[in-house]
């Protein structure tokens, strides 16, 4: 009997279960040059006097339950898994490392990494791939500091399907991590319904690990119509509950069933409006 694993990584939740101090919200440097903010923001979360929290126990929200529920439902169907974050304030932290309450992200919006000052010519992927980089590569932890390099450092690569679960706002900094991750061989399986709908944004190399799901979806189910403010997570958990056998199989035989799906879902709401 064959081992399966899963090393599942997604997207922090901007809703914290304990109160963020001032100086732990990115806001608070607004209009700083980025690169000293970089500096002062690591040593500001990383001071061994703030009080600390697994980050599992510390996101809260309807998307980090069910993110929660994805690893549950992942074990349960016969994997052994692992769940890592991507943290615009941490960087690439494994769940139950312990942080500090903090506010940042890669979206734009309240305490963004986009309010900070930044060279004129960078544009958004530039800034969210020059500030994940900075963060992971300056913090002065015992933890890989890229996707590759975690990738890199599991002992036991058979049957390793490595699921990465995220908004095309988070894929932008990670792009050239994927890249990467991709020409070392790894099964590579992206669930995005937003980078599906803009493949465009899509490097050329990545957009067949891009699984084609979209929002029609949320027809399948009655979860995927409720949970539709959190679509990514809600449908990593249904597709590992009706589709954990193509996945054992591989990338490839995951996205030939869920694009013969997508196909009868089109066909089905072309038919109903045509009634």
């Amino acid at each position: 009997m064959f081992d399966y694993r899963a090393l599942i990584i997604t997207t922090c939740s901007s809703l914290k279960q304990f109160p963020i101090d001032a100086d732990c919200k990115l806001d608070d440097y607004k209009e700083s040059p980025y690169d000293q903010v970089a500096d002062i923001w690591l040593a500001t979360v990383t001071n061994p006097t703030r009080q600390k929290f697994p980050a599992e126990d510390l996101y809260i929200g309807s998307n980090w339950k069910e993110v929660l529920s994805c690893v549950e439902t992942i074990k349960r169907v016969g994997f052994i898994s692992e769940l890592w974050v991507i943290s615009a304030g941490w960087g690439l932290i494994p769940a139950n490392f312990k942080i500090t309450p903090y506010a940042a992200s890669f979206s734009e919006g309240e305490s963004s990494i986009h309010n900070l000052k930044w060279p004129r010519e960078f544009n958004t992927k530039q800034r969210s791939r020059c500030w994940w980089q900075t963060i992971n590569q300056k913090r002065n932890l015992n933890l890989p500091s890229s996707i590759p390099e975690l990738y890199s450092s599991l002992p036991d690569k058979n049957n390793l399907r490595v699921l990465i679960i995220l908004s095309k706002e988070y894929y932008l900094p990670l792009e050239l991590e994927i890249l990467e991750l991709i020409s070392l061989g790894a099964e590579v399986v992206i669930i995005s319904s937003g980078m599906y709908s803009e493949l465009e944004i899509v490097h050329p190399a990545i957009k067949d690990h891009v699984l084609p799901i979209n929002t029609k979806f949320r027809n399948v189910n009655e979860s995927l119509k409720k949970n539709f403010h959190v679509f990514n997570t809600s449908m990593a958990t249904w597709l590992i509950e009706n589709y954990h056998d193509e996945l054992k199989k591989g990338r490839a035989e995951l996205y030939k069933a869920l694009d013969k799906k997508r196909t009868q879902l089109n066909e089905l709401e072309f038919n109903f409006s045509n009634e």
